[in-house]
């Protein structure tokens, strides 16, 4: 078995890096918020500035590993669709991506912009941002229900480019790639195949095979 080392090492850091932004921000909303609230206001200031500043340090770096180890991640899904680098892409170059995918990484790649801008406000200093720590709680709860889409379209491009849909096409590419050649016009069958019945049209005049994946994907018996 052959493994994409590259693929798996981008997709851990790209999980860990998402697993520490969006832990700590639950973290913050669900349990640091409420009893730090108690406390009196300099203390609190204090306890707060003190974690910002340490906070800080984690979001960039977070936001610079998605964001390297995502477009690297696309790049790599979608080029044996593109440059034909697939054994079966350079005899069916028509198998391609749904749109759909296209689509759904142009609204995930948007939706995180928002993410790591709404991140770095609230772990920041600047000037620009206090209206954003100002009213942090509402800031951090929104940033977290856009956490919860953005894993649910995820989950959905993940299963346009591999599972069932995928291996359902090129388990049929593969035994079209590995038949027999077809015998020519008026000559003998190749050795270890069965003539065509009567009635039956001979596999160089069947109609191409169309594998343009619709916008929803290739269905997988489910």
């Amino acid at each position: 078995m052959e493994l994409d080392i590259l693929g798996i090492t981008l997709r851990w850091f790209h999980i860990f890096a998402a697993m520490a932004l969006v832990g700590g921000a639950l973290f913050q909303r669900l349990a640091l918020i409420g009893p730090s609230s108690q406390l009196p206001e300099d203390v609190r200031q204090r306890l707060s500035d003190d974690i910002r500043r340490r906070w800080s340090k984690v979001v960039m770096l977070a936001i610079l590993v998605l964001l390297v180890s995502g477009l690297i991640n696309y790049i790599l899904t979608i080029r044996p669709y593109t440059n034909n680098v697939d054994i079966f892409q350079s005899k069916y170059p028509t198998l391609k991506l749904p749109m759909t995918y296209h689509a759904l990484f142009g609204v995930k790649f948007l939706i995180g912009l928002v993410i790591f801008f709404i991140a770095s406000a609230l772990s920041g200093r600047g000037r620009a941002t206090a209206g954003i720590r100002n009213k942090g709680v509402g800031w951090l709860s929104f940033n977290l229900v856009l956490a919860v889409v953005l894993v649910a379209i995820s989950g959905v491009m993940r299963s346009l480019h591999t599972g069932p849909n995928v291996n359902k096409v090129l388990k049929v590419l593969s035994t079209q790639s590995d038949a027999p050649p077809a015998p020519a016009p008026g000559g003998p069958a190749p050795a270890g195949t069965q003539p065509a019945a009567a009635g039956t049209a001979p596999a160089s005049e069947l109609p191409p095979l169309d594998l343009n994946i619709p916008d929803g994907g290739i269905p997988s018996g489910k």
